[in-house]
């Protein structure tokens, strides 16, 4: 049993609260997308009671004098193992350093292992601990490893466990070694412990991320603050000595390492934390990819901790991975190289000499070997060491360099190189030329630069001093991922990709203050004019170009707009610049350029398209992107007629006859279905407007077609023979608008139609186009339209001649008939014939009211004036009866009887009776049955009657028609009126359904309130016989108040029944309720508004018998007139109280003073007049 040691090591950080600091630690520059990760660690330490915890194996823990308990060989043996317990850190960990305080007699010897766990179970195997031979800083007395014995860092993969061992040899005279204290410093450098920066580590690589780098030949070295040093942890003050050495490390990590930013981090915590050497050891580091970083702070000269004794005056290079047994790859020699050279030129180290030091006159280039014990940095990298001698001595310059040029030169650390050859004059100063580039001298600004590379060759090739860029104003400088030189007529530029370019004058100025290379990319060459304008120039960079003139000056075209401005031809397609790329109000993200013929417009959804010409003016007009159309959704084209251009929300077109038009919305969408501009309806010839005669509807006008659109048919096309008819009739005026697509007709070679909301046209290449609508569109398409026995329509609707108001459509084998009186019928095949014989309508026959029908086994068709019967035997004969009549029929089989109950026929549904009037005389005729009486005729069965003869058609819905009841239909004179009469008999209760004295969706309570007032005035009719209509009591009980027959109450009957579901739900919620008086039901008049008070029935109609009818104010209708008789309930005002929440009850019993509402027997049956014949 033992116990787990812990000893954890705690970083104290501090938030970042700097916004400008936050957002520098957003980006990793030159070393990857995001920050590296915080470096922690801690420390377990292992004493006398640590240790006696571990398993022992010829060892033990001992009392040493003066010195406590410590590891030991056992007396009796020389050869000893000690295995430690097993540890849990307190974070998890990718390195561990082990270093243990002992005494070691000479011949005695101590080894190491370890060991790790991610979880204390599964373990790695044991790994070997090398020794940090003769490495540190020369005060690492004063330090907290002092005296230990080191262990390089072993690394694993998020290790939490680990354990070690120890094999303990004593000397040849049986002295062992004696093991005081152990140390296992462990580290995160791959930020298992999500720890947040230290805010002095941050600050410190903010400012070397912000500062930018001087002009250099240096290699690229990756600084402490991109690997991510935290400059917390360094607690040692730098100290200089000019370098005379380079010596040259191997770490003894791994040499498949995923992650050597890590490892050099790992590095830095254990040098400057775990061993308190303030700082890590290596001046530099360099890993098997080349990548160099940035060791030691301080710079050049920095005093290392890599050779002790060797520190001072010396470089320190360390190569990360163990080169004892394999060797170093090509990256790591060019660094290497590059590195040596650099430090060389800098400090000016001979590559192949061998200054002074320490009393020796060793090699300038050494291995940690040559200075101390130790076989680093391994045979494989230690013998490349005289080839790099041989191969920096090339890049060493040798030739005198003096004055203002030798301090420019030593400035930038020898990054030159060797001169080739001595300085010279130039116009305004001197110059030298060098291995790598010339240094110039101003000497009216007193100032060198340094000019090298692609740059220099450009500017050789430019003239070099004495050309119009005149000397150099700077060194060559970072941007970007190239390189640029500042000179006093303007600048140039290098990429890899570009090559060196020069930018001068004013487009130089347009590129600077838009960005430079930043937003522009690098000149993909030198300024040139613009071919066709006279003395425009142009510059050309990756991602822009810069256009100048003398009218608009320096203009910047770039990224995606610029790639449109090329393809559509540049400056001759479109013309120069105007202005510069601008953002588009309204379009998020939205960018635009104007041209002198047209403008460019981008957005991230659309990318970038050009609008030019008539179109562009039209566009312009139409208030651009911020108006219908958005932006341009592609470029222009050829029409099949004229151009056209889409946009994100219309299309635009041009023709030269009619100019540009726009179309957008829906009608856009089926402009586009039909083809757009290449489509057969062509370019439009006027911009979309409102549609004659429909309300809300919009058509736009194409060359061969038009485009109708409403919220509730859609968009729609109408075009060719159809739209010349359509257009003939009156187009929008006159049938609507269309309702469908043009399409095929069925069975019809070539046929065509097209709906519209009040009608159809017809085309076929035998028939020509020709409308059919209202009623006798409905007849046709009931018997199957195109399809059915007459064929397509050979001629328009037109009147009937020779009957007032009649009108009728012919067809290839049919005509169809319509007229209020009758309705619409279909006239055909050989009946058709013998009616056009004998002069069809214009004849005795008049019309038709019935279509033709089986009977007696033939066919027959009835006419207002008599019937044509055909049968086989007979062919067509003509019968003929004076005198008008109802015509009634019923959606399922119905009964005709006389007054007395007799039946006198049967018919099947759908088949029609006829019954006229004349001289005291009834006659009926139905199918195979026709018979005169005195008897009037009443008519019924199971079904819905209809009255075919009567016709109740809304404006505002001319597909509707209100002539069908339930119940019984009577055709009966009256001697009080001197009229025959077709009535209706039904129960009360269904009677209320059809009562229209108020509209669907209105609120519950206000139908309830009309839907009992209405009961109890029928109720009283009822009861009473009748209404009196002056001359007596009819033979009804009340008029229906349709078409100007009577002002009691508006009865639609079945139809509307079916459609309005609201009133139906009312009449069954109120079932046999009525306004009572005294407990007895009374008549409940109503009307439609007040001025703002009701009338008593003694005010308007002189009685005073109906004392429920009083006057009442009615404040809802202040302010309006009065319509009506004004007594009883007022429609607006229950409307607005039932609004307001006031139910049926309180309304009805408020209009109608001292009453209540009540239960009465209303099972009995209303006799209503809905017309006279």
């Amino acid at each position: 049993m033992f116990t787990r040691v812990r000893i954890h090591h705690f970083i104290a950080v501090a938030g970042l609260v700097v916004t400008a600091l936050a957002a520098a630690l957003l980006f990793y520059p030159g070393f990857g997308a995001a920050p590296p990760p915080e470096t922690i660690g801690g420390d377990m330490v292992f004493s006398g009671p640590q240790l006696a915890q571990g398993d022992f194996s010829g060892t033990g823990v001992a009392d040493i004098p003066e010195a406590g308990q410590a590891l030991t060989i056992s007396p009796e043996v020389t050869q000893g193992e000690y295995v430690s317990s097993e540890a849990e850190a307190d974070h998890s960990f990718n390195a561990l350093g082990l270093h243990w305080l002992a005494d070691t007699p000479e011949g005695a010897g101590v080894s190491a292992e370890v060991r790790f766990s991610q979880d204390g179970e599964e373990w790695s195997g044991w790994q070997q601990v090398s020794l940090l031979a003769e490495e540190g800083p020369d005060h690492i007395g004063e330090t907290a490893s002092a005296g230990e014995t080191i262990g390089e860092l072993l690394y694993a993969d998020e290790a939490r466990y680990f354990q070690y061992r120890f094999d303990l040899t004593a000397n040849d005279k049986g002295e062992a070694p004696v093991i005081h204290r152990v140390t296992a410093s462990y580290i995160d450098a791959k930020g298992y412990h999500e720890s947040p920066l230290s805010v002095d580590g941050a600050v410190r690589r903010l400012s070397a991320w912000v500062s930018p780098p001087e002009a250099s030949a240096a290699p690229n070295i990756i600084s402490r603050a991109q690997w991510g040093a935290n400059e917390a942890y360094m607690r040692w003050t730098p100290q200089y000595v000019a370098p005379k050495k380079i010596i040259i490390h191997h770490t003894v990590t791994s040499n498949s390492d995923p992650d050597p930013a890590a490892t050099v981090r790992s590095i830095y915590y254990y040098h400057a934390v775990s061993l308190g050497w303030g700082d890590i050891g290596y001046n530099y580091l360099v890993d098997r990819q080349g990548r160099i970083y940035e060791g030691r702070y301080g710079g050049n000269g920095v005093v290392g901790g890599h050779a002790l004794e060797w520190n001072y005056g010396s470089v320190g290079i360390s190569v990360l991975g163990d080169y004892s047994s394999s060797d170093i790859t090509h990256e790591i020699y060019s660094s290497l190289l590059s590195l040596m050279v650099y430090k060389s030129n800098q400090n000016r180290i001979d590559p192949t000499g061998s200054d002074a030091m320490l009393g020796t006159n060793k090699a300038n280039y050494l291995g940690h070997r040559d200075v101390g014990s130790t076989a680093c940095p391994g045979a494989y990298l230690y013998q490349y060491l005289p080839r790099l001698r041989t191969d920096a001595k090339v890049q060493y310059s040798a030739i005198p360099v003096i004055g203002a040029i030798r301090a420019k030169w030593d400035a930038l650390g020898g990054a030159p190189g060797a001169a080739v050859n001595a300085e010279y004059a130039v116009p305004g100063g001197m110059a030298q030329d060098f291995t790598f580039g010339r240094l110039i001298w101003d000497s009216a600004r007193g100032k060198t630069s340094w000019v090298y590379g692609g740059i220099l060759k450009k500017y050789d090739a430019l003239g070099r001093e004495g050309g119009f860029l005149g000397l150099p104003a700077s060194d060559e400088y970072s941007v970007g991922s190239g390189r640029a030189n500042d000179f006093i007529g303007g600048k140039i530029y290098w990429s890899a990709a570009t090559n060196a370019h020069v930018v001068y004058g004013a487009i130089l100025s347009r590129f600077l203050a838009g960005g430079g290379v930043a937003a522009y990319g690098f000149p993909t060459d030198d300024e040139a004019g613009v071919t066709g304008f006279s003395g425009a120039r142009q510059g050309n960079f990756q991602k822009a170009r810069i256009y100048w003139d003398s009218t608009s000056g320096a203009r910047t075209v770039f990224g995606a707009i610029l790639t449109e401005y090329l393809r559509i031809g540049g400056p001759a397609g479109i013309g120069l610049p105007k202005g510069d790329e601008g953002d588009i109000a309204g379009v998020a993200g939205g960018r635009q350029s104007e041209f002198a013929s047209g403008a460019i417009l981008w957005s991230p959804s659309t990318g970038a398209r050009a609008v030019y010409g008539a179109i562009y003016a039209k566009y312009k007009q139409w208030n651009g992107p911020a108006g219908y159309c958005g932006m341009p959704a592609g470029g222009e084209y050829a029409g099949s007629s004229g151009r056209g251009q889409d946009f994100q929300k219309c299309v635009l077109t041009y023709h030269e006859s009619y100019g540009a038009f726009v179309t957008y919305g829906s009608i856009m969408l089926k402009y586009k279905e039909l083809g757009g501009p290449k489509g057969s309806l062509g370019p439009a010839i006027a911009d979309e407007a409102d549609a004659a005669g429909v309300p809300g509807a919009r058509e736009s006008r194409f060359k061969s077609g038009r485009i109708y659109w409403s919220a509730s048919t859609g968009a729609r096309g109408v075009y060719g023979a159809i739209l010349k008819t359509y257009i003939d009739v009156g187009a929008s005026d006159s049938l609507g608008i269309p309702v469908a697509d043009e399409a095929a007709v069925a069975g019809v070679s070539g046929g065509r139609e097209s709906q519209f909301q009040r009608g159809r046209i017809y085309y076929s290449p035998a028939t020509g186009a020709h409308e059919v609508y209202g009623g006798i569109l409905g007849k046709y398409l009931q018997h199957g339209g195109p399809s059915s026995a007459i064929g397509m329509p050979t001629s328009g609707e037109k009147d009937a001649p020779g009957v007032a108001g009649a009108r009728q459509s012919d067809f290839e084998r049919g005509r169809v008939y319509w007229s209020a009186a009758t309705g619409t019928n279909i006239v055909y095949g050989a009946i058709l014939s013998k009616y056009n014989e004998v002069g069809a309508c214009q004849s005795s026959l008049g019309i038709p009211v019935s279509d033709e029908y089986a009977y007696a086994g033939g066919r027959r068709s009835d006419f207002q004036g008599g019937y044509i019967q055909w049968s086989p035997g007979t062919g067509a004969v003509v019968h003929t009866y004076g005198g008008g009549g109802a015509t009634v029929t019923s959606d399922a089989g119905f009964g005709v009887f006389d007054s007395s109950g007799n039946m006198l026929t049967s018919v099947a549904a759908g088949q029609t009776v006829s019954v006229s009037y004349s001289g005291g005389t009834y006659t009926v005729r139905a199918p195979g049955f026709s018979h005169n009486t005195s008897s009037y005729i009443r008519m019924g069965g199971p079904g819905i009657m209809q009255v075919t003869s009567y016709h109740d058609i809304p404006s505002w819905n001319t597909s509707l028609d209100d002539n069908r009841f339930r119940g019984t239909i009577e055709v009966r004179y009256s001697s009080v009126s001197n009229k025959v009469w077709v009535i209706n008999e039904l129960p009360i209760e269904y009677y209320l359904r059809g009562i229209a004295e108020s509209s669907s969706g209105s609120p519950a309570e206000f139908l309830k309130t009309m839907t009992v007032a209405a009961r109890g005035y029928a109720l009283y009719h009822v009861n009473n016989g009748g209404k009196n209509y002056g001359n007596g009591k009819e033979v009804f009980h009340l008029k229906n108040s349709r078409n100007g027959n009577g002002d009691d109450q508006v009865y639609k009957g079945y139809g509307l029944e079916a459609r309005f579901s609201d009133l139906t739900a009312a009449v069954n919620a109120t079932a046999g309720q009525v306004v009572t008086y005294g407990g007895a039901p009374v008549m409940t008049s109503y009307f439609s508004n007040t001025d703002g008070r009701t009338r008593s029935a003694q005010e308007a109609w002189g009685v005073t018998y109906w004392p429920w009818l009083q006057s009442v104010p009615d404040p809802d209708c202040n302010g309006m007139s009065l319509n009506g008789h004004g007594v009883g309930l007022s429609g607006h005002g229950a409307y607005k109280r039932a609004e307001r929440g006031n139910s049926y009850v309180q309304i009805l019993t408020y209009y109608y003073t001292n009453t209540a509402v009540q239960g009465a027997d209303t099972a009995k049956n209303i006799r209503v007049a809905i017309c006279s014949l």
